[in-house]
Formats: C-alpha cells, sequence, structure tokens
C-alpha cells in the first residue's frame, strides 16, 4: 500500500464511527488534489496539500477526548503533533510532517496563509464546510472574493454554487 493510502487508511481507523468527518476529510483531501493538479503545480507539493486534507481536522477528536468542545482553535491548538505522528508513522520525512503539521495548525487563521499549498488547503476546506453547512450565496460569494486566490479555487466555487463572476 502507497503511503498515501496508509493516511487514508489510518484517518479512518482514527475517525472510527463517524462518518461525517470521514466523509469530511476525504472530500477536502480530493478538492485540495485536484486545486493542486489544476494549479501546475509539482508532485510534491500536490502530494503535501492533498496529506493536509486529510489530517487536517484531526485535533477536534484530540480535544473532545479530553472533554473541551471542538472550535476552530482548538481543531488548530491540538491537531499539529498527532498529525505529524500520522504522518510519521506512515513513512514521511520530517520537512513534510512539519510543513503539514503547521497548516493543519493555522488552517482556520486565514492570515496566517503564507504559501500556496496552505491556501489551496483553506479553499478546499471552505468548499466542502459551505457545503456541509448550508452557507448562503452571499456567505460564499463573500468568501470567494475575501479569501479565495487560485483560479482553480474560484472556477469551482463559482461552478459548484451557481455564482457569476
Amino acid at each position: 500500500m502507497n503511503k498515501k493510502n496508509i493516511v487514508k487508511r489510518k484517518m479512518i481507523a482514527f475517525d472510527h464511527g463517524d462518518p461525517k468527518r470521514i466523509q469530511h476529510f476525504l472530500k477536502v483531501a480530493s478538492f485540495a488534489n485536484m486545486i493542486a493538479i489544476e494549479e501546475g503545480l509539482d508532485d510534491e507539493i500536490v502530494e503535501r496539500v492533498t496529506l493536509a486534507g486529510y489530517v487536517h481536522d484531526i485535533g477536534i477528536i484530540v480535544a473532545e477526548s479530553q472533554g473541551l468542545k471542538n472550535t476552530p482553535k482548538r481543531q488548530e491548538e491540538f491537531g499539529p503533533k498527532p498529525a505529524m505522528k500520522l504522518l510519521k508513522s506512515a513513512g514521511y520525512d520530517d520537512a513534510l510532517c512539519q510543513r503539514v503539521g503547521f497548516i493543519v495548525g493555522h488552517h482556520h487563521t486565514i492570515s496566517a496563509v503564507d504559501d500556496i499549498d496552505f491556501q489551496i488547503l483553506v479553499e478546499a476546506d471552505y468548499l466542502v464546510n459551505a457545503y456541509e453547512d448550508g452557507d448562503d450565496k452571499e456567505k460564499i460569494k463573500n468568501a470567494r472574493d475575501h479569501f479565495f486566490k487560485t483560479a482553480s479555487g474560484i472556477r469551482i466555487i463559482n461552478e459548484m454554487f451557481g455564482l457569476e463572476g
């Protein structure tokens, strides 16, 4: 089994019994992969952003296991360490683990976006969250106009939600 599939399997096991969370991370990873490929990024970045999609919400269960409420800040606080540990156990190198850990630890902080891999994860996560949360078109358009940067992400959000320019 390749390393990326190991990560998927480990995340499914990690979120055991919670099909909604499993569906969520699979969709985020899929959109992240699609955007990165359509943006013409190299294979290393495509893999990194896809992996970030799989593990981005890993902190939810960690926070809840400590009796804490799931909040975006807690996801950021409790996510990096188990995300990096899981990726390392699948055979990924320290540099990739550190970068994905950084993204996981800031993925709800738009002002922290510092590179294309992080940008893509934010866009992919929003695409899924907007649908799952039932956001109205005005909120979605506002999000698109304020933090979507990639041409592929903008095309997808427009097509997915029937938005005009």
